[in-house]
């Protein structure tokens, strides 16, 4: 028999019919047998052999006989359920989908299934707080709801996980603009309270599950609604997960700025990066200062960008001059972006011809990704080339804004 690798937490299930069979999910989701016939091994594909779908990972399994008939049992990626047949009289192996042809909803993908025979074949699975079952006759297939129709209280179990989606722009999930639609869904007990509990904010009930457990509340999202927010959300007093956090914003609440100083060892240079958000622009500012001594041998220089998530969208260079030199730069602002200030600082020493090259206060940066002969202009001199000016990169200050929509109290939403 060629062995097949099984996949974590298996489910088996174990039928007789004058051999063991030994019915497993295997490590490519096929749904596999291996059989002892009392003296030897064999295996067998029944996905691959009925032409079933491929099931969902440990996916519980459940087989049983009739007459010469064996149906398996499982569920299906698509969180179907199946029963793969083989009819003893034909030989081969069919499949049906069960979900589909008795009308019913999907089974969640951790159900239990289970089987029982009387005058008809039944198959009990559950969907959220719901028992269902597919009935089939010997001649056709109908579904029923157990739960409702015996007026039972919702099953006990996990509630289906709680889906939070931003219908707008599914790009800010978990986050929202203002003006952003919204939409919770769930899965519960039918016809169960739905209640809501938001932090900040209190506990209010947001209607109730349909017959087949299902829940679904779509909103816009207000400029009253921009803040920060955590929410805990409920079905039959039955808590759903994982919590929400999440944040709504607006471009255009206020202004944001942020500032980054540099300062040279000695105390004689300062470099400084500034960028501000207000109203859907972002404006900078850049300069690079020289005290006193510093200007009696050097110009500044500077050369700044602003990035949008790290791309470059604009940037400029100042003039050379003498104490201060810098600039301005804008550029529209996209809500929700991450915008940065990066501003290169230098000092500029200016060379005569025919004079040794002075560097009193001993700088000796390098443009970044360049080595000293990128920093240097070079001038005709009498034929040779002379070196007229030194730009002595120093460092860079950078200045960022992290998500530019604004909750109303002037602080980005990070």
């Amino acid at each position: 028999m060629r062995p097949v690798l099984l996949v974590g937490r298996i489910s088996l299930s174990v039928y007789l019919d004058g051999a063991q069979n030994f019915v497993f999910e295997g490590s490519n989701q096929h749904i596999y047998q291996a059989v002892f016939n009392g003296a030897s091994w064999t295996e067998e594909d029944i996905t691959a052999d009925s032409h079933a779908p491929a099931a969902e990972p440990n996916t519980p399994i459940t087989a049983f006989t009739q007459g010469s008939a064996v149906g398996v049992v499982f569920t299906g990626v698509d969180e179907h359920v199946y029963e793969s047949v083989f009819q003893g009289a034909s030989g081969t192996w069919s499949y049906v989908d069960l979900t589909y042809i008795a009308g019913l909803p999907n089974a969640d993908a951790t159900s239990a299934l289970s089987v029982f025979i009387d005058a008809q074949q039944h198959f009990v699975y559950q969907n959220g707080g719901n028992i269902f079952q597919a009935v089939f006759n010997g001649s056709g297939f109908s579904g029923e709801n157990i739960t409702v129709d015996a007026g039972a209280p919702a099953a006990a179990g996990v509630v289906a996980a709680v889906v939070l989606q931003n219908l707008t722009h599914p790009n800010l999930w978990p986050n929202f603009e203002a003006g952003d639609t919204f939409q919770v869904t769930m899965k519960g007990g039918s016809n169960q309270p739905v209640m809501l509990t938001q932090y900040p904010g209190g506990t209010s009930q947001m209607g109730l599950t349909d017959a087949y457990g299902n829940f679904a509340y779509t909103m816009i999202e207000q400029t009253s609604n921009i803040g920060s927010y955590t929410q805990v959300w409920s079905v039959g007093g039955v808590q759903a997960t994982p919590a929400l956090s999440f944040m709504v914003g607006q471009l255009g609440m206020g202004t944001v700025s942020a500032t980054d100083l540099g300062t040279t060892p000695d105390g004689h240079v300062e470099g400084v990066s500034m960028l501000s958000i207000t109203n859907g622009v972002a404006t900078s500012y850049a300069v690079t200062e020289l005290d006193y001594t510093a200007q009696q041998y050097y110009d500044a220089y500077t050369v700044s960008g602003i990035f949008d998530n790290g791309q470059l969208i604009v940037s400029g260079q100042s003039a050379v001059g003498a104490g201060a030199e810098g600039g301005y730069l804008s550029t529209s602002a996209n809500p929700w972006d991450i915008y940065t200030l990066q501003t290169d600082h230098y000092v500029v020493a200016f060379i005569p011809y025919f004079s040794y090259y002075e560097n009193p206060l001993y700088y000796e940066g390098y443009a970044p990704g360049e080595d000293s002969s990128g920093d240097l202009v070079f001038g005709p001199g009498g034929g040779a080339f002379y070196i007229t000016a030194a730009y002595l990169y120093l460092g860079s200050t950078l200045a960022d804004q992290i998500y530019v929509p604004q909750d109303g109290n002037n602080i980005p939403l990070a």
